[in-house]
């Protein structure tokens, strides 16, 4: 790590050594390096004060704001990714294809609408992911306009529309001639996704095992705990209860070394799910898990997450004979929205908290 960094101070001049220190930082935030892309990437946004150079400011604050980003510190990372989306904004693709040999317009309004999806904003998200679907389509080059297809699908993903990430999926064609092998693994990993919840869970399930395969042959581990968790979910829902609690504990496993953090509450509401599965008769385990969730999304200010979490266990206290606490607890939450009320999961929690006034 240490010398990584010292190293391209050797290279002499000051822009090419902080070329090298962004490839360098993306090579270990995909395979999942995340302290070792944060020690590259502070000293290097202290490197650029003073240096007139306004695409490699980006490309440093890129990786910092990501650094943050997927360790779950959503609030911190937003303000680099606005930088960013800023100085972007005002720079050809041409010129960032030529000094960095990708053309980055379009990962800050990714993150920026993840940033903003996970927080409750889904109306601001949505003008993030419509601008950075754009900026991929308009690129003109290959590796990046996939790149940014690809990345616009986890948007909606995780909004939980599976009929739009297959659209995603859909137009993402192509790719294969290119020799973009990463790429081929991400699409397996949406493809899953939305085909198990469309309806075809036996091919949902074999795409999703295919795609963990799939990137881990090429060290892309980035997410391959939200790949883990989402596999296990689906093992669960089809009473694959065993296989899902190793799904989990594996998750759990790979985010002890990575240090990722976006979706933490989703481990333990998946864990919840995988819990009352086994016992079904003593719930206590599940609801600690599910307790748990909503703590770690408070602290992260997930309130996409939070609601999530508080739904599972609404319905586990509902199941309980605890309905007017369920209400009082999906109440709040639910109250504290003011837009996106078209997401599955506002939708969900909506029709929920109707029954418990019912």
């Amino acid at each position: 790590m240490r010398r990584a960094y010292e190293l391209s101070q050797h290279i002499g001049d000051v822009g090419k050594s902080l070329s090298v220190l962004f490839h360098l930082g993306q090579f270990y935030i995909m395979g999942g390096r995340l302290g070792e892309a944060r020690i590259l990437a502070e000293p290097a946004a202290k490197e650029l004060e003073g240096l007139a150079d306004p695409i490699l400011e980006a490309c440093s604050l890129e990786n910092l704001g990501e650094c943050y980003w997927w360790s779950g510190d959503l609030h911190k990372a937003r303000p680099y990714f606005k930088r960013v989306l800023e100085i972007f904004e005002i720079t050809s693709p041409s010129s960032l294809i030529r000094r960095v040999g990708l053309d980055l317009g379009m990962l800050p309004a990714v993150f920026l609408a993840m940033t903003d999806l996970l927080l409750g904003r889904s109306d601001r998200a949505l003008e993030f992911y419509d601008r950075a679907v754009k900026l991929a389509e308009s690129s003109p080059h290959p590796y990046s306009r996939f790149l940014g297809l690809i990345m616009t699908g986890w948007i909606q993903q995780t909004r939980g529309d599976p009929s739009a990430v297959y659209e995603h999926v859909r137009v993402s064609q192509g790719f294969e001639e290119y020799g973009f092998y990463e790429m081929s693994g991400w699409v397996s990993h949406f493809d899953g996704w939305c085909t198990f919840w469309r309806g075809d869970r036996t091919q949902g399930i074999a795409k999703m095992t295919e795609a963990i395969e799939k990137l881990g042959a090429v060290n892309s581990l980035n997410m391959l705990p939200w790949r883990l968790i989402l596999l296990g979910e689906m093992k669960a829902d089809v009473g694959e209860t065993q296989a899902a609690g190793i799904c989990v504990d594996q998750a759990l496993e790979r985010l002890n070394l990575s240090k990722e953090g976006w979706f933490l509450p989703e481990v333990y509401r998946v864990a919840a799910k995988v819990a009352l599965d086994k016992s079904p008769g003593t719930p206590n385990l599940a609801e600690g898990h599910l307790r748990h969730a909503i703590e770690l999304a408070r602290n992260q200010g997930a309130k996409l997450w939070e609601i999530r979490a508080t739904s599972s266990l609404a319905r586990l206290l509902r199941d309980t004979n605890r309905r007017d606490e369920a209400r009082a607890m999906l109440a709040e939450i639910y109250n504290w929205f003011t837009e996106g009320f078209d997401t599955a999961d506002l939708k969900d929690a909506g029709a929920l908290l109707d029954e418990l006034q019912s």
